[in-house]
């Protein structure tokens, strides 16, 4: 219930850790960064879709960007600005 009233003004990105990441994926920080955004990256793909904005859709691909270019030194503090950037965005 609570997720239909922040879709009011909010874009939801519903992750489900058991599902989408092994427990390899939580071995150190930059392995967690890179899954992290990875799955982030493919659920507001597929549960927005072409509800996103284009300033959206530009933070995302930065992200998706970070995620495949930084595999070795994407860190918490990285992804953060990141989903910082996203939360900026007049969605």
């Amino acid at each position: 219930m609570r997720i239909k009233i922040l879709r009011n003004e909010y874009v939801v990105v519903g992750l489900d850790f058991q599902t989408q990441m092994s427990n390899a994926k939580f071995r150190d920080e930059n392995t967690f960064s890179v899954a992290f955004a990875r799955a982030f990256v493919r659920e507001i793909c597929q549960s927005a879709g072409a509800e996103v904005s284009a300033e959206l859709k530009a933070a995302v691909g930065k992200l998706a960007d970070a995620a495949q270019k930084n595999k070795e030194e994407l860190e918490l503090v990285e992804l953060f600005l990141h989903l910082s950037d996203h939360s900026k965005q007049d969605f």
